[in-house]
């Protein structure tokens, strides 16, 4: 479905970047990563978005490692920042209702055991605020297991 007055022809590209990093040394453990996207023509489809960007930043830090245990005892914290970019309403229905975009930000903090190099427990609480929704705080438990 395409609205009234915008274009079959699809010319506009679509783009997405993203970048990743992660740093280890000793115990402490660094990992980030941004990320842009851009639909395109794609957008003038109803309820698709016109672009998303954002992000998130975590540090760990092993408090195993002053020990002789060969696992790993990380106490975590992670901030996430995105915003989903919509249609401006005086162009037609976009895809949030009345807001042309929508910030989302989150902290996590919480401890990951890692008894063996492929096997993860964790727990963490997630404190999230976001412009299209109430406050939202949130407690998970997860195992994790590579192969």
């Amino acid at each position: 479905y395409l609205q009234r007055g915008h274009t079959q022809d699809f010319t506009r590209a679509f783009f997405m970047a993203v970048c990743d990093a992660r740093y280890e040394h000793g115990p402490l453990h660094l990992r980030g990563e941004f990320g842009t996207v851009s639909t395109g023509d794609a957008a003038d489809f109803v309820g698709v978005p016109t672009g998303a960007r954002g992000g998130y930043a975590e540090v760990a830090y092993n408090i195993l490692s002053f020990t002789a245990a060969q696992s790993e005892l990380l106490p975590f914290m992670r901030y996430e920042n995105f915003s989903i970019t919509g249609r401006d309403t005086a162009v037609g229905t976009n895809f949030f209702g009345a807001a042309p975009s929508v910030r989302h930000t989150s902290v996590t903090a919480g401890v990951a055991l890692r008894p063996l190099d492929n096997l993860i427990l964790k727990a963490d609480y997630c404190w999230m605020r976001s412009d299209s929704a109430p406050e939202q705080d949130q407690f998970s438990l997860g195992i994790g297991y590579s192969y």
